[in-house]
C-alpha cells in the first residue's frame, strides 16, 4: 500500500514507481533531487510478508552530500476537542513560511503519529521549520473542507528530545448555507434547517415584517412562530455576510395538534406541540399521581409549550390526561383527547450535583459528555448549582468552552487566518454509578 503509506520526506512532487521481483522491492524516485540534502524514506507498513501480513517498519536514509543531518523533533497531536490522541495524523513541515498556500501545498517533510498520537522527524537539517498538523482523510496531503488541522506554529529541531503537543480542531471555512423546511413544519410554526451552522444572529423576516426565532443547540435549525397571511409565506435571513431567503407553500389541510412531553424539573412538567399555540383551557387538563388527583398550581404557555408548574416528585408515577380542544392554535385547529405517560424515575440511577462558579464577565459553555455524546449542555454565566437526575451509570466527561462571542456553540480557528480556536479545558472523567450521588464543584477555570 505505498500510495498511501510510505513517506518520502523531502516530498516528493511525482509519486515514486516501486515494483515487487520475489523477495525485493524496487522504489524509483521520479523527482529530481536536491543537492547536499538528507532524505528519508519511511516504509510506514506500506510492505507485508506474504506469509503472516507482518508490516516492515523501516527507514531509509541517504543524503546527496557528504554528510547526513541528525537532528530530530518529536511530539503529540491531540483533539483540542476531546484531548485524545490523533492516531495517523499527518504531520507537515514547510520550509517557506506558512500563509492561505497551504491549501495548495504540499509539505517539505512529513511523518505520521501512532496509536498514541506521538510523531518523530529524523535526519532534520539545522533550520527552522514551520509546522502544521493534519487529518488527511482523504490522504492527498493538502488541506480539504471539514478535516482537522492544527494553526502551524515555528520550531526548530534540536540534537535533544522534544515533547511538543499540538492540537487539531476542525477546519470550517465559511460556506454560504442553503435553507431547507424541514417535514414537521405546520402552519404558523417553521422549523428551517441549514445546510451549514452559523454562528452569527441574523435578522429574519417573515412577509416582510421582521420575527423572532430560536437556534437549535447546534444552530443549525431555526424555529420560527408566525401568522400565516396566505398561501404562501416567504422567509428571508439577512446578515452582514448574505441573503437568504425561501418561499414556503402554506399547506392547504389543517392537522390537530400533537402533544408530547418535552422536558421535566423539580417544579415543572412542560408540554410540546408541533403547532402555534393561541390558546389553553386549563378545565382540559388532569394530573394523576399514582393514579391520584394532583392539584396544579399553574399553568402558562409560550408559543407551541405549556408550562404545568407544581412539587412534582418523580420518583412516583404521573399521568396526565388531555381532554379534547386542551389547546387551540392560530389555525382555530383543536388537539385530541390524549393520555401521556411519565414513569417514576428509578432510585438507584446515579445523581450528578454540579457547584459551578462563574468567571465574572465571561460566558462559558459546559458540556457533560457519556459515550462521547453531550447529554447536557448549559450556558455559564453566573454561579450556577444544578442536579440532573436519571442518568446512566458510567464514566462521563465535563468540557469547559470559553464563549468568547456569546453565541452559545463552539467557534473554531482558522489556520488561514491565524485565528486561534475558542479555549477549551477538559477535565478529568470521572465514574457514576448506581446508588451514588455525585457532586462536583468547578472553580473558575
Amino acid at each position: 500500500n505505498v500510495s498511501n503509506l510510505l513517506l518520502i520526506s523531502p516530498s516528493q512532487k511525482m509519486p515514486p514507481t516501486t515494483t515487487v521481483k520475489g523477495k525485493q522491492v524496487e522504489i524509483i524516485l521520479n523527482d529530481t533531487l536536491l543537492q547536499n540534502t538528507t532524505y528519508t524514506i519511511d516504509i510506514n507498513g506500506s510492505i507485508q510478508d506474504n506469509n503472516e501480513g507482518n508490516p516492515l517498519n523501516k527507514k531509509l536514509i541517504f543524503s546527496t552530500g557528504n554528510y547526513i543531518d541528525s537532528m530530530h523533533y518529536s511530539g503529540s497531536v491531540l483533539h483540542l476537542k476531546t484531548n485524545k490522541p490523533c492516531e495517523e495524523c499527518n504531520v507537515h513541515l514547510f520550509i517557506e513560511p506558512l500563509d492561505s498556500n497551504i491549501l495548495l501545498r504540499k509539505p517539505d517533510y512529513i511523518a505520521r503519529t501512532d496509536k498514541s498520537g506521538r510523531y518523530r522527524f529524523t535526519n532534520l537539517p539545522p533550520q527552522i521549520f514551520h509546522l502544521i498538523a493534519l487529518e488527511d482523510e482523504n490522504k492527498n496531503l493538502l488541506l480539504d473542507r471539514r478535516e482537522n488541522i492544527s494553526n502551524y506554529k515555528t520550531i526548530t529541531p534540536t540534537f535533544n528530545n522534544t515533547d511538543d503537543t499540538t492540537y487539531i480542531y476542525q477546519y470550517l471555512p465559511y460556506k454560504k448555507p442553503e435553507l431547507k423546511i424541514v417535514k414537521n413544519s405546520t402552519r404558523g410554526f417553521l422549523k428551517i434547517y441549514l445546510t451549514e451552522p452559523i454562528s452569527y444572529n441574523p435578522e429574519l423576516y417573515i412577509n416582510n415584517k421582521q420575527s423572532d426565532y430560536t437556534f437549535n443547540d447546534n444552530r443549525d435549525t431555526i424555529n420560527i412562530f408566525y401568522h400565516p397571511s396566505g398561501d404562501t409565506t416567504k422567509i428571508i435571513i439577512y446578515s452582514l455576510i448574505d441573503t437568504l431567503s425561501l418561499d414556503y407553500i402554506e399547506p392547504n389541510t389543517l392537522k390537530e395538534p400533537l402533544i408530547k412531553i418535552e422536558k421535566k424539573g423539580a417544579s415543572c412538567i412542560q408540554l410540546s406541540t408541533n403547532q402555534h399555540i393561541k390558546e389553553v383551557n386549563q378545565n382540559k387538563i388532569t394530573v394523576l399521581q399514582d393514579s391520584t388527583l394532583y392539584i396544579i398550581d399553574s399553568l402558562t404557555t409560550q408559543k407551541n409549550a405549556v408550562n404545568i408548574y407544581s412539587a412534582f416528585n418523580f420518583y412516583k408515577d404521573y399521568t396526565v390526561i388531555i381532554d379534547s380542544s386542551f389547546i387551540q392554535t392560530i389555525n382555530n385547529t383543536i388537539s385530541l383527547p390524549d393520555t401521556l405517560l411519565i414513569p417514576k424515575l428509578n432510585e438507584t440511577d446515579p445523581v450528578l450535583k454540579l457547584t459551578i462558579k462563574a468567571i465574572p464577565d465571561t460566558f462559558q459553555i459546559l458540556e457533560i459528555i457519556h459515550k462521547e455524546n453531550i447529554i447536557k449542555k448549559i450556558t455559564i454565566i453566573k454561579d450556577t448549582s444544578i442536579t440532573i437526575n436519571n442518568l446512566q451509570s458510567g464514566n462521563y466527561n465535563i468540557r469547559l468552552i470559553k464563549d468568547l462571542n456569546k453565541n452559545t456553540i463552539w467557534d473554531t480557528g482558522d489556520p488561514i487566518m491565524g485565528l486561534e480556536p475558542e479555549p477549551i479545558h477538559n477535565l478529568e472523567s470521572f465514574e457514576l454509578r448506581n446508588n451514588w450521588d455525585k457532586e462536583l464543584i468547578i472553580n473558575n477555570i
